[in-house]
């Protein structure tokens, strides 16, 4: 079966993006003079810069990665060949703040993709026994400290499944539905609790640090 255009096309901008801006950075003088003839110095961190932006045009043009992604490649890139530090690279982006939450939900599906959730939930349980409030109490131990280093939100979401196969293995007592109905309020107040503990624990702490530093500054101004 040949390849379409389409993927030929793709593949060959994975190596028409890097190498061509490469060239771009060499050839590139270190001065020119402006419109008045006054020699101007070209940074390395200018020649960087536009190096990295004819990668990102080719890439978008090829569509060699998802665009998204390639919209991405100054945070990865500048920073590494020096020419602005990591803070300055994502300014434009967002708040800093809003890149915390982001790794903290990063962790949430790395830890769900293999497994590292159900892993911790099954250990605490062991530890709890068979009694089902230490069931409950196990649960929601394990979902306030999750709940520290990932949004609490995103740990009520992992937490659910493994708490709904635990009472599906006991639906055949007839005080399951109360056993469940606890279960599930644990790991909602489980989730809110160990969320307070850290700053990505729930967007609402930095939104509460946003405003303690706004009312800071504008204190700092109208102050004596």
């Amino acid at each position: 079966m040949g390849i379409s255009t389409r993927t030929l096309v793709r593949r060959s901008g994975l190596i028409a993006g890097p190498l061509p801006a490469g060239v771009c950075y060499l050839i590139l003088p270190e001065s020119y003079r402006d419109a008045t003839g006054t020699l101007v110095e070209f940074t390395s961190a200018g020649r960087v810069t536009l190096a990295v932006m004819t990668w990102m045009a080719l890439w978008w043009v090829t569509e060699a990665i998802d665009i998204s992604a390639t919209a991405l490649l100054p945070i990865a890139v500048l920073p590494t060949l020096g020419a602005v530090s990591i803070g300055e690279a994502t300014a434009p982006y967002a708040n800093t703040l809003i890149f915390l939450f982001l790794g903290g939900y990063l962790l949430a599906l790395s830890m769900q993709r293999w497994g590292l959730d159900r892993r911790i939930a099954l250990l605490t349980l062991r530890c709890t026994g068979d009694r089902p409030a230490g069931i409950v109490a196990g649960i929601m131990l394990a979902t306030a400290v999750l709940s520290m280093f990932v949004s609490n939100t995103a740990t009520a979401a992992m937490m659910l499944p493994i708490a709904l196969s635990v009472v599906t293995l006991l639906r055949r007592d007839d005080r399951v539905d109360n056993f469940a109905i606890c279960m599930m309020l644990g790991i909602a107040y489980a989730a809110s609790i160990g969320g307070i503990g850290t700053k990505i624990g729930t967007p609402t702490n930095g939104v509460l640090l946003i405003t303690g530093l706004a009312f800071a500054v504008i204190a700092h101004r109208l102050g004596p």
